[in-house]
């Protein structure tokens, strides 16, 4: 009576009930999800009142306390959405979604929609190539009734034919916010072959309201992703700038900001350190971007610890020294700067384990509780120390 069984290919519901001593079941909670890819979970980010996301891994089996991965970004991302024109005539018709290919390779839209929202079906054949962005406007670029709506909208948006235009979509996007969601397909199930999967590639839940960037409803602005490699559905990855349809200005993130909150601190640590071995092109907490999250992306939080956008105190792992292996004695003087970071079970593990074959922290601590460890850094230079680490812990 206790087995069941959650469809991944067209996605499912859970109900969460409680039943007390007289047999009366009372509501808990209740989520929905979309189809799934085979081996990804979906988890509540950024906290437990957060919706369900794909995963960039599974915590299912960690113990209690130990935090979700985090989202997994695109790698296709909606890189801009115009959703509320100044214009005082044929609004609708500036508005737009931009899609930008992060990658190195160029990839196939046959299959690939939009969702929630608006809905478009991208046409059999197009493809997104490397590094480059497709513009999706709300009527058919390729009808040749358009060909006046088409040349307004290139000569307002001040583009050339070199930017791909699509479309055209159902719907409309709404000023007061909503969700846009771009669905890649997967293969079909195999007791069900004639059936498509959609999962998640990317998502955007804007609002009109702060702390979305407010210039964007109406006041001629659109909302630009700052950075590529950020959760869209975050306030903090978004900014408000004239509409730029066809280009990606990027701007470059805040070293060491793993969350893209604009402040590189404890949050940041948690992200990393809880992601450490993750491998792929494009990984969310990859901060030198080498295809993996190893040591040298935990320099990065602890070299910026404290820093705020715009302003970055290390740019890279080159533009401050490393630090020389210290020595118990050296500890003392350096604790009038020392941070005691609050960090997860998972984080304090792989902190642990960095601590002692690389010596990259002043050293972990364990807490009276797994939720109570802290880590000891020392921002802007990577303090390595010699001793052990119950040595190193009896200091704090």
């Amino acid at each position: 009576p206790n087995d069941f069984a959650l469809n991944g290919a067209h996605g499912d519901d859970v109900w969460l009930m409680k039943v007390d001593a007289e047999g009366i079941a009372y509501f808990v909670e209740h989520v929905e999800f979309g189809g799934a890819a085979n081996g990804e979970s979906f988890g509540r980010w950024p906290n437990a009142e957060g919706g369900l996301y794909p995963m960039l891994s599974r915590t299912f089996d960690a113990e209690p306390g130990y935090e979700n991965a985090g989202p997994r970004i695109g790698p296709l991302v909606i890189s801009e959405v115009h959703f509320n024109s100044s214009e005082p005539a044929g609004a609708d018709d500036l508005e737009f979604i931009e899609i930008y290919n992060p990658t190195d390779e160029t990839v196939n839209l046959t299959g690939w929609r939009i969702r929630k929202g608006i809905d478009y079906d991208f046409d059999p054949g197009t493809s997104l190539g490397a590094k480059q962005t497709l513009v999706v406007i709300s009527f058919n670029p390729d009808n040749p009734e358009n060909a006046s709506r088409v040349a307004t909208f290139r000569t307002t948006h001040n583009i050339g034919a070199s930017v791909t235009l699509v479309g055209g979509y159902g719907d409309k996007l709404e000023n007061g916010g909503e969700k846009v969601q771009l669905q890649r397909p997967d293969s079909p199930p195999m007791d069900e072959p004639t059936y498509t999967p959609h999962l998640v590639e990317d998502e955007v839940i804007y609002d009109e309201a702060s702390p979305w960037p407010t210039s964007a409803d109406g006041a001629g602005d659109s909302l630009n992703r700052a950075w590529a490699d950020r959760w869209g559905n975050s306030s903090s990855s978004w900014t408000a700038t004239g509409p730029t349809p066809g280009t990606f200005p990027f701007t470059s993130p805040l070293v060491g900001d793993a969350s893209g909150d604009g402040i590189v601190g404890d949050i940041d640590l948690n992200l990393v350190l809880s992601n450490l071995g993750a491998v792929g092109v494009g990984l969310a907490y990859d901060l030198d971007g080498d295809g993996d999250v190893d040591e040298n992306d935990v320099r990065l939080v602890t070299l910026n610890f404290g820093a705020v956008a715009p302003v970055a105190v290390a740019a890279s792992l080159t533009d401050v020294p490393f630090g020389p292996v210290v020595s118990t004695a050296d500890v003392g003087i350096l604790a009038g700067s020392l941070l005691a970071v609050p960090v997860g079970p998972v984080a304090y593990e792989a902190a642990n384990a960095l601590f002692r074959d690389n010596r990259l922290f002043v050293g972990p601590m364990l807490g009276p509780s797994p939720s109570e460890s802290r880590v000891l850094i020392h921002p802007a230079r990577t303090s390595r120390v010699s001793n052990r680490t119950d040595e190193t812990s009896a200091l704090a």
